[in-house]
């Protein structure tokens, strides 16, 4: 049988549902291992979720928005969103979004371009 929880079954519900605690940072908080927070969990009857597969939703619009328009840093842009750094990297990709370096590179080309354009027809 799963060790008895130090704090109520109620507190336990409300951490994991209503705030969405995972079963590590439930343990980190009260110093236990994952394992005993999620055998807490079970003993409330409180069903696990299947957090290695939980994809969560990075708007396209709203990352754009952080990456291009305000600059942010890509730390800063994961922990907004709840993600993994490489998780941003990945959206960024599947959204189309150029890396900040390659959009520069592209700015400053393309303005050489122009630039040299109005050169030659001087």
């Amino acid at each position: 049988m799963p060790p008895a929880p130090v704090l109520p079954c109620d507190e336990l519900r409300h951490l994991y549902e209503s705030e969405r605690l995972t079963t590590l940072q439930i343990a980190t908080r009260y110093e236990r291992s994952p394992t005993t927070a999620a055998n807490w969990l079970r003993r409330c009857g409180i069903a696990l979720r299947d957090a290695r597969y939980q994809r969560r939703a990075v708007a396209a619009d709203e990352l754009e928005r952080l990456y291009v328009a305000e600059q942010q840093p890509i730390n800063a842009i994961a922990q907004h969103f709840g993600v993994s750094v490489g998780t941003i990297y990945n959206r960024l990709r599947a959204h189309q979004i150029p890396s900040r370096r390659k959009a520069a590179l592209l700015l400053r080309a393309t303005e050489q371009s122009l630039s040299r354009a109005g050169t030659q027809k001087a």
